[in-house]
């Protein structure tokens, strides 16, 4: 079962608690926000150490908020997808050389970055955080 989280926000910054966990599991990765060309922005993630550690496996359903500053995509179990059925966001299984990896690709036109910006990806083990990175 995931770690329950709430979010709160201080200046500015979500900030994710952690509940059931005596300490975060920091992994993170950046990337680079991407125009399409018909003018939507997208996010690509395919760093394989990365959503393994995260536990996004390939087929893995998650659900996906947008903030002002931030978009947290949250895991969802098995159990739950019987009871949450608008649950369509699934990271992608590819293979490539014969192996499966998954792929977490977000594209849309409102999104709280620009293209070119580049955003970072923490999770800690149950839920990604993108978020811009500032100077």
């Amino acid at each position: 079962n995931c770690c329950q989280h709430s979010r709160l926000q201080i200046n500015g910054c979500i900030v994710m608690h952690f509940n059931q966990q005596k300490e975060t599991i920091k992994m993170n990765f950046k990337t680079k926000v991407k125009l399409t060309s018909k003018g939507s922005l997208r996010i690509w993630i395919e760093n394989q150490q990365f959503l393994n550690k995260a536990k996004f496996f390939p087929s893995a359903l998650y659900t996906m908020d947008i903030f002002p500053d931030a978009i947290i995509l949250d895991l969802v179990d098995q159990d739950s997808s019987s009871i949450m059925p608008n649950v369509t966001r699934r990271v992608t299984c590819s293979t490539r050389n014969g192996k499966e990896r998954g792929i977490i690709d977000i594209h849309q036109k409102n999104l709280p970055f620009v293209a070119g910006s580049i955003v970072e990806c923490v999770s800690n083990g149950s839920s990604i955080v993108i978020q811009e990175v500032t100077a």
